[in-house]
């Protein structure tokens, strides 16, 4: 990926770390799952603070990105919000 963000390590640059929870969050198989229902709707907030940072500076991102990390980005917040999606209608009860 791109030096705008580094995996695993928090820059203290709002962009830059929501790219990476998104990243992570949909690099994990089940990121959901082993969460009670007060982590999960905590992690379902900050995944959507980052997809509205993400969005807000997407000009940025396509600056600084790849043709194909653009790609895996998008792919990525597709991914995690589905996955949030489904945990929402299958397992929980809000």
């Amino acid at each position: 990926m791109s030096d705008l963000y580094e995996k695993d390590k928090p820059s203290g640059c709002l962009l830059s770390d929501s790219c990476n929870f998104i990243l992570g969050c949909a690099g994990d198989e089940d990121p959901f799952s082993h969460m009670s229902d007060e982590d999960f709707a905590t992690v379902v907030v900050e995944i959507s603070m980052c997809v509205n940072a993400i969005s807000e500076h997407m000009d940025t991102l396509q600056t600084n990105l790849t043709l194909e990390e653009s790609y895996d980005l998008l792919t990525a917040m597709k991914r995690v919000n589905k996955m949030a999606n489904i945990e929402v209608n299958e397992n929980r009860n809000y």
